[in-house]
């Protein structure tokens, strides 16, 4: 150790010491405390090596358990809930689709009803009251083959309770339509709000569907198309009310019937963008109709929408009826393909439906049937497992008793900077210190000690003197390097550098153990005092003797060792000191000036400190 001049440290892998498996199996051990709850607080903790805490630990698996099982059967009964809920909307969806057809027609016969009165009463109709009353039978025959009725008995409009109590109402309004009493906006406000109120009621039933997919896109253009053909229906109306009298008279009916014929537009556009088929069914119906239908149509909305006046005249009135009636049948017709392709997708969702409903049964019966036999097998594993979980986690924890007594013996063996890179298995280089002091001290005449004491007394005089530096340099900022015999090697400044306070911790501590060595009684030799012969010194950048190495020698016991000439001085010093006893007095104070004034020079202001205490080396 002394001789540094071609000393070299070598870097090894800490496999014998720290190895893998011990931080592995500690690492399981706590991994199973923290699975099972084995730790020896808190609320559910419970201790495997009793009964009553295996039981616990019994209880706690098969309650985890039945967790996913309850789970997994509350969720099947929830969604068997909500497949008989929506087969249940869907059966709706289908009677209101059923029964939408039937009402499209009855609507499609009422428009009618109401664009012939508004004929009827314009100023220049030919038409007679018996003509009008003759259109009246389609529309009762088509209210009466109504299969259902959608208003409830307890509706508050009394007139719309029942298929007969609406049939009384119209029935009341025709007996009382009067050219003297009526207007051609009475009637269209009559009849359009009638209409409305059964729009509103389908447009209600079949919004209440949440499918997803083809179907759901279909309700939705199905449901634009009927408020389309109802805004064409009214355009129709004022259209006929803008031929017979040659424009509109009142700038409002004007815009009622810009308002209506550009929502019919929109509507219908937006309904085939959800339901194609709307698109392709329109184009090839109307490609069967003439082709001067369709320009006369075009023709006659475009100079209404100018509301240039025309010539009154009845029969401009009746061409304009003609032909968007003519339109309003390829809507119905568009309506009612519409409606069977829904019911025919709706069909096939209620099938879909059934087969979930039966999957979901079989589900549920399977989850009541499993369920027992894994609550079964999960008892056997958990006591098998609390067996083996018991001997292991004994072994475990002897097991990280061990693995802390060597880690703490590590640590007192070696830096523990120094350590935990070895456990890491990292490689130690050697470090250059250029801000070090070294401290060798041994026992002046421990030969002649050793030759009165037997071996035993030996040991228990070096025990007790190390135990005494040991519990000193604890104080202090400096490392204990070794000790061979009653050599006892500290050092300051490394592996920890202090920056300048090195020199000043060594001579403390210097002093410090030699008072309390001065102060030890051998037992088996009570006259004979203990006195240190101490070697310091101190490596400050000198250009002479250079900086101080430190490193890891060794594989099977490694050692921190110290090398470099600053150590061979030390050494040198402590070897061929001369033994000096300096008091605090004032005979001495020539002695005490000298090695204060080395001190001073080569530390500074520690030597002041140090002249204030009274000691004795």
């Amino acid at each position: 150790m002394a001789d540094g001049q071609s000393a070299t440290t070598s870097n090894f892998p800490f496999s014998e010491i720290s190895s893998g498996d011990v931080g592995t199996l500690s690492e399981a051990s706590q991994s199973m405390q923290n699975l099972f709850g084995w730790k020896m607080n808190g609320k559910w903790s419970c201790d495997p090596m009793r009964k009553s805490g295996k039981r616990w630990q019994l209880t706690k698996m098969i309650a985890l358990t039945m967790i996913p099982i309850i789970t997994l059967a509350a969720l099947a009964s929830n969604n068997l809930k909500l497949v008989m809920a929506e087969n249940e909307a869907s059966m709706k969806i289908r009677q209101a689709i059923s029964f939408g057809r039937e009402l499209g027609k009855f609507l499609h016969h009422l428009q009618n009803e109401r664009d012939m009165t508004t004929l009827y009463l314009s100023s220049i109709s030919p038409l007679s009251r018996q003509f009008l009353t003759e259109t009246y039978p389609e529309t009762d025959a088509a209210l009466a083959e109504l299969k259902s009725w959608p208003v409830a008995a307890d509706n508050l409009i009394l007139d719309l309770n029942s298929k007969e109590a609406f049939q009384r109402y119209l029935d009341t309004h025709r007996r009382d339509l009067y050219i003297s009493s009526s207007t051609m906006f009475d009637e269209i406000e009559f009849y359009s709000n009638s209409i409305k109120f059964f729009i509103d009621w389908l447009y209600t039933a079949i919004g209440t569907f949440r499918g997803s997919g083809q179907t759901w896109t279909n309700l939705v253009g199905y449901q634009l198309l009927i408020v389309s053909k109802e805004d064409v229906g009214v355009e129709r109306t004022l259209g006929s009310v803008y031929y017979s009298q040659g424009t509109f008279t009142d700038y409002n009916h004007f815009v009622d019937y810009l308002e209506k014929a550009y929502r019919a537009q929109g509507n219908f556009e937006a309904s085939w963008q959800y339901a194609p088929i709307i698109k392709t069914l329109h184009d090839s119906m109307m490609d069967d109709l003439p082709g001067d239908v369709v320009k006369a149509i075009a023709n006659m909305r475009s100079i209404i929408r100018k509301n240039v006046p025309v010539e009154a005249s009845w029969s401009g009135a009746n061409y304009w009826y003609g032909n968007m009636t003519n339109y309003m049948e390829i809507l119905l017709l568009i309506q009612n393909e519409l409606s069977d392709q829904i019911l025919q997708l709706m069909t096939e969702e209620v099938a879909k439906d059934y087969q979930n409903l039966g999957m979901v049964i079989f589900v549920l019966v399977l989850t009541l049937i499993v369920g027992p036999v894994v609550l079964f097998l999960v008892k056997k594993s958990t006591s098998n497992m609390q067996t083996f979980a018991s001997t292991l986690l004994g072994q475990s924890k002897a097991l990280s008793r061990e693995r802390k007594r060597a880690i703490s013996l590590l640590y007192r063996l070696l830096p523990r900077a120094t350590a935990e890179q070895l456990k890491k298995n990292q490689q130690v280089s050697p470090e250059s210190f250029k801000e070090a002091t070294i401290f060798f001290s041994d026992i002046v005449g421990f030969t002649s000690i050793c030759s009165q004491s037997s071996p035993l007394q030996v040991i228990r005089m070096l025990n007790m003197l190390y135990s005494c530096f040991d519990a000193r340099i604890e104080k202090y900022d400096v490392y204990k390097v070794e000790t061979i015999g009653d050599a006892y090697m500290v050092v300051s400044g490394v592996p920890r550098r202090n920056g300048k306070r090195h020199a000043g911790n060594i001579a403390t501590l210097s002093l410090d153990v030699n008072h309390h060595i001065s102060s030890l009684v051998l037992p088996h030799l009570p006259g004979v005092v203990m006195r240190l012969r101490i070697g310091i010194h101190t490596e400050c950048q000198s250009p002479l003797l250079g900086p101080v190495v430190a490193g890891i020698v060794g594989t099977k016991m490694p050692r921190y060792c110290l090398f470099g000439d600053t150590v061979n001085v030390a050494e040198r010093m402590e070897t061929f000191g001369e033994l000096v006893a300096l008091h605090r007095t004032i005979e001495d104070e020539t002695a005490y000036g000298i090695i204060a004034s080395y001190y001073e020079t080569a530390y500074g202001s520690i030597a002041s400190y140090y002249r204030r205490r009274d000691r004795v080396w």
